[in-house]
């Protein structure tokens, strides 16, 4: 007889005064026994028989390996470990044996496993799971054996915290009176986790992310409160999805708070939309590149990536009619490009301003140049190179193409506001509007120019315009 078949052994021939102290009222119908490799196969199969026997006392029955699969016992009502099992094989057989019920015995099956609790409670640091793996191995067991266990199981896994850990009502310590708390919340959450998938934890987080942003495009550097990686995750659980690794169980808890399998995908769509909606009202595409729509989406970049791709051969077909069905021109300049890019700023300012006299060093919140790309088509307008249908773009925005004209008729405006007020034209030199018009050195630059005191001269137009006002020459 082996050292481990020895000590079961004595287990058994103790076990009558162990229960005479702890449990007096069971010793009466205690039947006690052990079996093992070396006895003769008659005896075993009589002390086994004895789990059949229908009646009110208690039959133990130890063993050292030698009820492997293929040995059949009658009834088992309950499997205790007395000595840490390794094999994962042999685990699973056990449990097998308390869960196969005799159908004419009624109450649940139970396993029973021992566990060494340190006598003071300093004692106890942060529990190393290796210590515990007969335990760990009996339960995963059971899950397998148990669905509605496995599904408890995972459902505290994604519910337990280290202030709050929680078992399933199938699993139940029963510890020494004054067991440390502490021992008990760490086997509790060890547990848990031992016997479930990291899956569960990922979920939840990823849940509470859904909850709270309302969807679940999370971006890949986010992390959780607790500091679990869940962009990453996330990611992860994409590729699961695309090789077909997630179970239909798994991909429907995803879908139920909105997982995006392929965000590239779904951002395409949007973007198209947003696209047919700015033809719907523009009836165009040729949207500039610094154009973002009301809601922070950048159109015209978009816009002018899907070109890029397309001119690279590297924009899959169905996108390609997409556009194609949205009317896209494909070969867009980038010339084209920037002048779409200036007249939307140009009108942006005029809605916000309501004229373009912009300064020329001017630049739009975005970054775009605007008093330099105005002056740039004042020039080519002055040369003859600006095409009239962009010239008359400008015009419906008030364009000015001729500045020196313009500044003249905003001071004459100011003297005709003057004379109407005062009844005369007699200008102080220092005089200025309250529009920041210097209209007296005006006037008297007027007088200048008639008199031929400063170079340019001035027209006989103006002259009458300003003799009218009673101006002294």
């Amino acid at each position: 007889m082996t050292v481990e078949a020895a000590s079961f052994s004595a287990f058994v021939r103790t076990l009558p005064a162990a229960l005479a102290r702890i449990a007096p009222s069971h010793e009466s119908g205690l039947y006690a026994a052990h079996v093992h490799g070396e006895m003769d196969h008659q005896l075993r199969a009589r002390i086994l028989s004895r789990l059949s026997e229908q009646d009110n006392g208690l039959t133990v029955i130890s063993s050292a390996k030698c009820l492997s699969e293929g040995v059949d016992l009658p009834a088992v009502d309950a499997v205790l470990f007395a000595h840490p099992k390794k094999s994962a094989v042999d685990i699973t057989q056990a449990v097998g044996r308390a869960l196969r019920r005799d159908p004419h015995v009624t109450g649940p099956s139970t396993i029973i496993l021992p566990l060494v609790v340190p006598d003071v409670d300093g004692e106890i640091g942060d529990l190393d799971p290796g210590d515990y793996e007969t335990l760990w191995q009996v339960v995963r067991a059971l899950r397998a054996h148990d669905e509605s266990l496995g599904i408890m199981l995972d459902g505290h896994r994604t519910n337990t915290s280290r202030n709050n850990p929680q078992l399933p009502d199938k699993i139940t310590f029963v510890l020494p009176d004054g067991t440390s708390q502490n021992f008990i919340e760490q086997m509790v959450l060890l547990l848990v986790r031992q016997t479930t998938s990291l899956w569960w934890e990922g979920y939840h987080a990823a849940a509470r992310y859904y909850e709270s942003a309302g969807h679940l495009r999370v971006p890949a550097e986010h992390q959780s409160a607790d500091g679990l990686r869940l962009g990453h995750w996330i990611a992860q659980r994409r590729h699961d999805f695309r090789r077909h690794l997630l179970s239909p169980e798994r991909v429907q808890k995803l879908n139920e708070i909105g997982m995006v399998w392929n965000p590239a995908a779904d951002a395409f769509a949007a973007y198209l939309a947003s696209a047919a909606a700015f033809r719907a009202e523009q009836g165009h595409l040729r949207i500039p590149q610094s154009y973002a729509t009301d809601e922070g989406m950048n159109l015209g970049r978009w816009l002018g990536k899907q070109r890029d791709l397309h001119r690279a051969g590297r924009l899959v077909p169905e996108r390609a009619n997409a556009l194609d069905q949205l009317g896209i021109e494909w070969s867009v300049s980038r010339a084209e490009e920037a002048w779409a890019s200036g007249l939307e700023a140009a009108r942006l300012y005029f809605h916000e301003h309501r004229h373009l006299n912009v300064p020329r060093d001017y630049q739009t919140p975005s970054g775009h140049k605007l008093g330099d790309w105005l002056n740039t088509q004042l020039s080519k307008h002055n040369k003859g190179t600006l095409p009239a249908d962009r010239k008359s773009d400008l015009d419906e925005l008030g364009m000015i193409w001729d500045k020196a004209a313009a500044s003249w008729q905003q001071s004459y405006a100011e003297a005709l506001a003057y004379h109407a007020e005062n009844g005369h034209l007699q200008v102080p030199h220092t005089y200025t509007t309250p529009d920041g018009i210097k209209l007296g050195s005006w006037i008297l630059h007027q007088r200048q120019l008639h008199r031929g005191v400063k170079k340019g001269g001035i027209s006989a137009e103006r002259i009458a315009a300003l003799t009218t006002l009673g101006m002294r020459w």
